[in-house]
């Protein structure tokens, strides 16, 4: 799984990190994005459908800013990873 960033600029640099995972020989499955901050941009409404696109890899979708609740620990996120979080394994990010 690669985590890129919501905002402007992510489509080239998370494709390129892609693109280097697969040179690696690692097969990145799922992309969910990261809000790194409060404030908001256009290229927000488009990054994900056009990374996915372009990448061949399904964006789970975006998670959100801060640590408000479990954020990144989310039920959603794990069960669209198909997985479940196991207690005393998980730390914070």
């Amino acid at each position: 799984m690669i985590v890129g960033r919501l905002g402007l600029g992510t489509i080239n640099h998370t494709l390129l990190t892609i693109d280097a995972a697969r040179g690696a020989g690692h097969r990145p499955r799922v992309l969910p994005l990261a809000r790194t901050t409060t404030t908001h941009d256009p290229s927000e409404l488009h990054n994900p459908s056009v990374i996915a696109t372009a990448a061949d890899i399904p964006c789970l979708g975006v998670l959100s800013y801060g640590h408000n609740g479990r954020g990144w620990l989310s039920e959603e996120i794990f069960a669209r990873l198909g997985a479940r979080p196991r207690p005393g394994r998980m730390t914070r990010l």
